[in-house]
Order: C-alpha cells, then sequence, then structure tokens
C-alpha cells in the first residue's frame, strides 16, 4: 500500500448531501444519487471532470461514524458552477492537503484497516484530521467487487 500526500486543487462540486442515514441504507442511495447529479450536471450543460466521490463527514479522529445517522455527500467535480435546485448544491471546495491511498477490493472488507493507517500517517505528520474523508470510485458496480478500486482520500490541516 502507498500512502501520498497530496495538495488537492481547488474544485467545483455538485452534490447532495444525505443526512440521518443508518449504514444499511448506504447502497441504495448512492447509485441512484450518482445518477440524478449526472443528469442535472448534463442538463445544466457543464461537464463531469473526474470520479464520482462520497464523502463522509463527521467522523472523529479514529474515522467512526455514528453508524445509524451518517452524513454524507454525494457528488462529482465539475467545469462550471451551474445553477442549484432544491437538493443539488454547486460550490467551490479549495485547495486542501490530505493523505491518499488506492484501495482494490470489497468496500466491506479491509478499508477499516486502511483507514486507520491513514490516520496514523496524518498523525506521524503532525497533521490534524479534518473530520471528514473523501472516496472517489473508480469502478462501476459492474466490476467483481473483490477488483473495485477506490481512492480514499483524508484532508487534514
Amino acid at each position: 500500500m502507498n500512502i501520498e500526500k497530496i495538495t488537492k486543487p481547488e474544485q467545483i462540486i455538485i452534490s447532495i448531501t444525505h443526512t440521518g442515514l443508518n449504514v444499511t441504507e448506504l447502497p441504495k442511495i448512492i447509485g441512484p444519487t450518482f445518477m440524478e447529479i449526472g443528469k442535472y450536471i448534463s442538463e445544466q450543460g457543464a461537464a463531469i471532470l473526474s470520479n464520482p466521490f462520497v464523502s463522509f463527514k463527521n467522523m472523529d479522529e479514529t474515522g467512526k461514524l455514528d453508524e445509524s445517522q451518517i452524513e454524507m455527500e454525494i457528488g462529482f467535480p465539475v467545469d462550471k458552477l451551474i445553477p442549484e435546485n432544491e437538493s443539488i448544491k454547486a460550490y467551490r471546495l479549495p485547495s486542501y492537503k490530505a493523505v491518499s491511498v488506492l484501495y482494490v477490493g470489497d468496500y466491506d472488507q479491509g478499508m477499516i484497516d486502511i483507514y486507520r493507517r491513514l490516520f496514523e500517517e496524518i498523525k506521524a505528520n503532525g497533521g490534524i484530521f479534518m473530520n471528514r474523508s473523501y472516496e472517489y470510485y473508480l469502478s462501476d458496480e459492474e466490476i467483481d467487487l473483490s477488483k473495485q478500486e477506490t481512492i480514499i482520500e483524508l484532508p487534514y490541516r
């Protein structure tokens, strides 16, 4: 596993935030939300610049979430700001420092260890975790779970 320290450039983000979710609801929400946002981006004449992401907010310094009250943002980086609607938000995400790793495998297997190692890297470098993660999905759901590719980023200051 190769952990990298990166500086993510400013991005324009189009997203939907879901709050109060239970962990069992996540698989039913993520895919349809990506489709809804993608359709809206297209209708507004914007272009998706890179992979879709899910950002888990309000993580503690060990990476734990209250699994009965998950808050997550689902979105895409795009080429321009577009109008918002009642559920879809558009904003500029400032540049940030993060530790990043490419994870290959089933989301339910091994990710806890990856997150633990990323937290250790932040602490070893004197950083302070910013209480959210980003998971950029490089594979679609048609790829076998054991071969799914995900970039995990933990922002820090």
